[in-house]
């Protein structure tokens, strides 16, 4: 998210908070009723005015994305991989990690140039096709397809691969781009999307996101309404920046999602409640949540929102508007709040001291769906060095936390600055990768056991019991 004048923000968050809201309200008050209705109509006329606009092409065939990889030699994710590897075992020299650390360049070249083209996705898939496997998906993933919303209005390179590392056919990708996103930007975005009609597209509303405002919920609705009226088939759906990876590949998040059983993963609550960011009281008589950004949804949970929990969810977000950091509080006060009945929400009072054990969970066990490390004080606490908004960044230094103690226990990486130690993005990349061509293999994911499934918020979610007790 991007930092603006704070005096300019507060002139026109008052206009758009408004008319966003108003614009949600009558979503979640009026449209439900519609939620069923043949989505791919709208789509295409959406789609057909966005490409007027931008004056792109009018071809749009679908180009093969699992073309069989004829060539015998190694891709540069496959050179560089044992490199890596040498880094987060920590076997690798000073003069290697130094090396990497100091590297500006990524290993995957860029598929634009300075005039901001995009190939056709013939040449696009030509280009890209040993990274979109596996060529067989496994029966447990084609009976299990996520849907991702994306968040994205700058450095659209880090887009392309952010989207390659999670694509899959089966499952649903929602790409928000911000409304004040350079033209360029969205067309590029928009240009790629066209590659992938079936299951990847642009949402036809678009919000200017301004950091800590409404705006940032708003962008997240918008994609989950979307992502509704879409298609029914998809099981969960996560939340994503530009800035993030994934620590699991796509089997590995269906084999750990499924075991879920509808629950909800939803950080938190924190034990630092910021009252600043709520009304002296919330309507419904809900208690006062508040958790991370970041959120993993069942499919029941976001429809509720639109039909069942539509007049709780309407009225929440009038008392939330004011204020700042909606978004760290609204799924969060979903969640808890266990006499909501929010479809894989809580099924206890979080609060009861016949709970503690709930309690202590999330103070020693924190954050179980982002590797995301806090850091208000001194940036050097951090492997890389660096924070970006008290948030430590990425780097090479971090490798080896990231494969060894973080792998099975967290879902995404968050906060990788494009151009910041690029090489510990493309070493992700390459370990990600590698995971991928060994279950092509074998056909299973590399691990047997997710220490993600032990967070102790799991075993008190509605639907958690029925089946993993």
């Amino acid at each position: 998210m991007k930092m603006k004048n704070k005096h300019i923000q507060q002139m026109r968050f008052k206009k758009r908070a408004k008319v966003g809201l108003l614009f949600f309200s009558i979503t979640v008050l009026v449209l439900p009723n519609y939620i069923i209705i043949d989505y791919q109509k709208r789509r295409s006329v959406s789609e057909t005015e966005k490409i007027a606009e931008l004056e792109l092409p009018a071809e749009r065939k679908l180009a093969s994305v699992n073309p069989k990889n004829s060539s015998n030699f190694k891709n540069e994710l496959e050179t560089l991989y044992p490199k890596c590897e040498e880094i987060w075992t920590k076997s690798a020299s000073y003069v290697t990690v130094w090396s990497a650390i100091q590297n500006r360049n990524h290993v995957l070249r860029s598929l634009t140039n300075n005039y901001a083209t995009f190939p056709t996705c013939e040449e696009y898939f030509r280009k890209r096709k040993y990274l979109y496997t596996p060529n067989a998906i496994t029966e447990d993933e084609k009976n299990f397809p996520i849907a991702f919303s994306l968040l994205v209005y700058h450095n659209f390179d880090q887009l392309e691969q952010l989207l390659m590392s999670v694509y899959r056919k089966n499952n649903f990708y929602c790409l928000h781009v911000d409304n004040s996103a350079h033209w360029q930007f969205r067309y590029q975005v928009a240009k790629l999307s066209r590659c992938f009609p079936e299951n990847v597209f642009v949402a036809y509303n678009s919000v200017d996101v301004i950091y800590g405002e409404l705006s940032m919920l708003m962008a997240e609705l918008v994609c989950i309404e979307e992502l509704l009226r879409f298609s029914q088939k998809w099981k969960y759906v996560i939340n994503l920046t530009g800035e993030e990876l994934p620590l699991m590949t796509n089997l590995e998040l269906v084999t750990v999602l499924r075991q879920l059983n509808g629950s909800n993963v939803i950080d938190g609550p924190s034990s630092q409640l910021h009252y600043d960011r709520y009304p002296q009281k919330l309507p419904w008589n809900l208690r006062k949540y508040q958790s991370s950004t970041h959120f993993v949804l069942s499919y029941d949970a976001c429809s509720w929102m639109y039909n069942k929990g539509k007049k709780v969810v309407a009225d929440l977000l009038t008392s939330l508007e004011p204020l700042s950091f909606q978004e760290e509080a609204f799924f969060a006060i979903l969640q808890f709040n266990e006499q909501l009945k929010f479809p894989g929400g809580l099924k206890v009072n979080i609060d009861d001291d016949r709970h503690a054990d709930l309690l202590s969970s999330v103070s020693t066990e924190g954050t179980f769906n982002r590797y995301k490390k806090w850091n208000y004080e001194d940036p050097k606490k951090c492997a890389s060095g660096r924070t970006q908004r008290n948030i430590c960044m990425i780097g090479v230094n971090t490798l080896p936390e990231l494969i060894t103690s973080s792998y099975g226990r967290q879902l995404f990486i968050n906060k990788f600055p494009w151009n910041f130690q690029p090489r510990a993005w493309d070493c992700i990349l390459a370990w990600n990768f590698d995971k991928v061509k060994k279950e092509e293999l074998t056909g299973r994911p590399a691990l047997n056991h997710y220490s993600f499934l032990n967070n102790e918020r799991l075993k008190y979610s509605r639907n958690w019991g029925e089946e993993n007790n």
